[in-house]
């Protein structure tokens, strides 16, 4: 995996229908969050979707993690409950452009986190990782959806 690019995020306003388990139920949050923007007739645009989570959920199923079905806030949107705000400092990222069924994210996250290991690249993990989904699943077959990895790291 060479693909590795660093990139500079601007801190972002999201809101958010936020998990917390040992087995992060990614399906849940999803749905919870679609259900929440629709009942609260807040409308977004591809790709304003990512989901937002804890370095600890890398680390397999049996760990205790926070998991975020997010979506860019729209500018004077807030959520009501069950959505949350959440405020995303900018930074530093390095990041990992996938290509392929959502199946497939597992393993990409495991090939992009070895491979900055291997790279030395100073993690900065008191920020989120994220997943910033680049086109619509609803209307794009699974093998070109494209999934930005991104893993917070140490600015200069």
């Amino acid at each position: 995996m060479t693909d590795i690019a660093i990139r500079t995020f601007a801190p972002q306003r999201l809101l958010a229908f936020v998990t917390r388990s040992p087995d992060i139920q990614f399906m849940g949050a999803w749905k919870g969050l679609h259900g929440a923007l629709g009942a609260q007739g807040i409308t977004t645009t591809t790709p304003s979707f990512l989901a937002v989570f804890e370095a600890s959920a890398l680390d397999g199923p049996q760990s205790m993690a926070t998991y975020a079905a997010a979506v860019v806030a729209p500018d004077g949107k807030s959520g009501a409950a069950p959505l949350v705000e959440l405020s995303v400092p900018g930074g530093r990222y390095a990041t990992y452009l996938y290509v392929g069924g959502y199946e497939g994210m597992g393993q990409a996250w495991g090939g992009f986190t070895a491979a900055l290991m291997a790279a030395g690249h100073p993690l900065a993990l008191q920020r989120p990782c994220l997943e910033r989904y680049l086109n619509d699943p609803a209307v794009t077959p699974p093998a070109e959806l494209r999934t930005e990895l991104c893993v917070p790291i140490a600015d200069e």
